[in-house]
This record gives structure tokens, sequence and C-alpha cells, in this order.
């Protein structure tokens, strides 16, 4: 009878797992190729999503597509175009962030290598909910430095209420294929995006970027109105290891206190994106987390380092994906946010389903947390369908996570209509999560007769 019970209790927690595992959503649903997404919610409106993404279309060229949806991802509007700002220019690097009046602001280069190396990084701002975006303001440009600081942009708003509320921040990089040293730059603005301050490098002498050429600053602001800025660095003249420092700001790049978060484990292979995270929690002062890819464990894992400090301090990193440990599967690819009232979603791409190696194909697992201590829950799945391994190439290399106070949302690019590379979309409702967690919890301490 004992044995008949349990039946039944497995068979509903695996029939409430497929109930909230959506069918995955074609964003994108076209030919050829879309890459490197990107989600926001709406603090204003968290039924308000935008999601965004490089489009390769009939003229040969990249562009950024936008959609947005009022009714959590249930239905989109048309798709925009983001314009270029030459016939010669392609587009790449989008990335979204709301301010809590409802203000969307979204950033992108338009760039070419050939037949010169010119870029720049454009805004756009959105007031209602991404359906139209204004016209696009220049941020930075190949001529504010001489290393080409237009690369991987990361935009935040500061939603803290303090006396920089509504700012906004905006990171980028020497551009990748640049010879020569390379550093974090971040320009801010206090009118929205219309006019900008000077230029600020962000890594310096002792914390610099050292050889490193593609080490982008993500960005993160928080309730104290602290924004965080975390970079990868390898410098052998101050350090033989591989490691992350965070640079704080609270007054908007005037001053900066660089820190150290903890060495990194990266060594090996071509196959894995070894992206990085850094997330700042909306609700607590000084609480923000950095997540990244790591093969300390001697194969490449999902870890997370927090700081309860504003930064000056952070914890050991622990893993965050929950198979075996050391038993050759490989995630990669990873990124966090918080929802505004400080719940925390992590998701990234896993092989745990098919097998050892880094090309067997993959699928995109999460975990969340959703008390004051980031303490974070079992894995559970994103995809509906394993995609099949593809190389993924420079600019393709993230995926799209973002948390409401009762919704996570993902957006990513997978090979699963081969020759095609779609965005597909899926939701999570924290509610079922939830319940499932601790059905599953419960029916550990049944006993089998």
């Amino acid at each position: 009878m004992k044995q008949k019970l349990l039946n039944i209790i497995v068979l509903l927690i695996v029939s409430h797992v497929d109930s909230i595992a959506q069918t995955n959503y074609n964003l994108s649903n076209l030919l050829s190729f879309d890459g490197e997404p990107y989600i926001a919610v709406n603090p204003a409106n968290q039924n308000n999503i935008i999601a965004a993404w490089m489009r390769l279309r009939a003229d040969g060229k990249i562009w950024i597509a936008t959609k947005a949806s009022f009714d959590k991802g249930q239905s989109w509007s048309a798709i925009n175009f983001m314009p270029h700002d030459s016939v010669i220019n392609g587009s790449a690097d989008v990335s979204i962030a709301f301010h809590h009046s409802g203000t969307a602001y979204l950033t992108w280069i338009n760039f070419r290598t050939n037949p010169d190396t010119a870029g720049a990084v454009f805004i756009s701002k959105s007031i209602d909910g991404g359906l139209t975006w204004g016209t696009p303001n220049k941020v930075i440009d190949d001529k504010d430095k001489p290393d080409n600081p237009f690369d991987r942009p990361w935009v935040a708003v500061d939603n803290s209420g303090g006396i920089n509320d509504g700012a906004v921040y905006v990171t980028s990089m020497t551009a990748y294929w640049r010879t020569g040293q390379h550093h974090i730059y971040l320009r801010t603005s206090s009118d929205g995006g219309l006019t900008w301050g000077m230029v600020k490098q962000v890594d310096t002498a002792g914390f610099s970027v050292g050889v490193l050429t593609a080490c982008y600053g993500g960005i993160s602001i928080g309730k104290d109105g602290n924004a965080y800025i975390a970079y990868l660095s390898y410098d052998v003249s101050v350090s033989p290891f591989v490691r992350y420092f965070c640079a704080t700001t609270n007054n908007l790049g005037i001053t900066f206190q660089r820190n150290l978060v903890g060495n990194a484990s990266i060594s090996g292979g071509s196959s894995f994106t070894r992206a990085w995270s850094v997330a700042a929690n909306p609700a607590i002062n000084g609480n923000a987390v950095l997540t990244w890819v790591d093969n300390r464990n001697g194969d490449y894992d999902i870890l997370i380092s927090k700081t309860i400090n504003g930064g000056l301090t952070w914890t050991s990193p622990t893993r965050v994906n929950d198979d075996s440990l050391s038993n050759g599967i490989e995630q990669d690819m990873v990124w966090a946010n918080f929802s505004p009232s400080g719940k925390l979603a992590i998701a990234w791409r896993d092989r745990r389903l098919n097998g050892i190696g880094s090309t067997v194909p993959f699928d995109l697992f999460a975990a969340y947390a959703i008390d004051s201590v980031n303490t974070l829950s079992s894995n559970f799945r994103i995809t509906s369908v394993s995609s099949p391994y593809f190389a993924v190439p420079q600019g393709n290399s993230f995926i799209g996570c973002a948390i409401s106070d009762s919704s996570i949302y993902f957006n990513w690019g997978d090979y699963r209509n081969s020759p095609d590379w779609d965005i597909f979309f899926n939701k999570s409702d924290l509610a079922n999560l939830s319940s499932v967690n601790e059905i599953a919890t419960s029916s550990k301490s049944i006993n089998i007769f």
C-alpha cells in the first residue's frame, strides 16, 4: 500500500513539474541567425517585460530586435529594429534597464571593422513599456579614447530613491580585437541619457584587466545607490592568478573603491563561455552577488560569491549547480538578477541531461532564492527540448534572466531548429516552483516496503 502511495506522489510531482515548464516560446521565429538575448522586467508594472536580441537580416547586417509583453509573456508585440548610425555599420551587444518610474533604457553598439575600425554605444528610451523607442543618443565612441572604448556595453539605472535616483550608468570595454592594453570604462547621465559626464576608467594599476582582451564590466546598482562593476583580471605583475574584482562607486564614478572578490579557475578549452554576472539587491543595503563559470572542481561549474557590506568583502564561493561534484558535466553562460523585493534568480547553460564534455547537447537550468540571505533552491530545467551543440561565436555568448516578485523570465538562443539559431522564451512562476520543492522535500521521508 505504501509503495502504491509513493508511486502516486511521484506521479503528482512529475505532473506538477511538467505543468509549470511551459512549452518554450520561439520569440524570434525567423530564418537565419538570432543571438545574444537580454530580458528585463518593469518594476512599475511587473507584467510588462521587454526582450531584445541580435538579428541577422536580409541585408547581411546584424540589427537589434526588441519585443514587449504586458501579460508576462503570454503575448508579444511586433518586432522593433533599432537603427544603424551608418549604412556600413552593424549592431551588437544589447542590454536593457528599467527605472522604477517605468522608463526603459536600451543600449547597443553600432560598429564596423572594415574598411576601418569605428563604432559607438547608443542609448534609446521607451516610456510605453517597449512598444516604441525614442531617437537614439550616443554614449561613447571611438573618438573618446584611443583604444576603441565602445565594446560590450551594459546599462543600469539608479532606483535607490537617493540623490542619484534616475541616473543612467553605462559601462563599456576596449574592443576585443584591439591589441595593447585593455580597459573598462564608465559614463553616467543625470538627465535621462540626453547628456553624459566624463568618461571614467574603472580599472587601474593594481586592479587592471591585465592581458585579457574580452573583459567586460558588468554593472548593477543597489538599494543604497552603490554601483557595482565586476570584471576579470589577469595581471602577472600583481598576481599569478586570474581574479575577479568589483569596483564600487556611489558618486557617479567620481571615485571608486576597488576590492578583490576572489580567484577564478578558467583554464583549458574553447568550447565554454566564461561569462560572469553581478547583481545588486534593490531591497537590502550592501547586498550583491557575483556569479561566474569556474573549473576548480575539475569541470566547469557555476559559482556564487556574496557581499553584505557594499563590496568591501566577499564570501568564499559556493556551487550553484546541484549535480554531483566533479562528474565531468559542464555548466557555463551564467546570468543573475534580483527582483524589486530582493528575490534572486540565476540561469545558466547545462549539459547534465546529455553526458560528459562540452560539445554534447545542452539545456538551460536555473535556481532562485526568496530569502534575505540568498539561500538557493534546487535546480530546475528551463528548456523543454535539448539543443544540439553549436560553437558559440563571438557575440552570441549570453542568456537573459530577469525576475519579478512573482515570476522568473528567461530568453536564450539555441539550435533545436538547425540550421536556425532562434531565441526562445520561458516563464516560471515562483508560487509553483516553491510548491514543487516543498512536495519533493516532504516525499523523501516516506518509507518503502
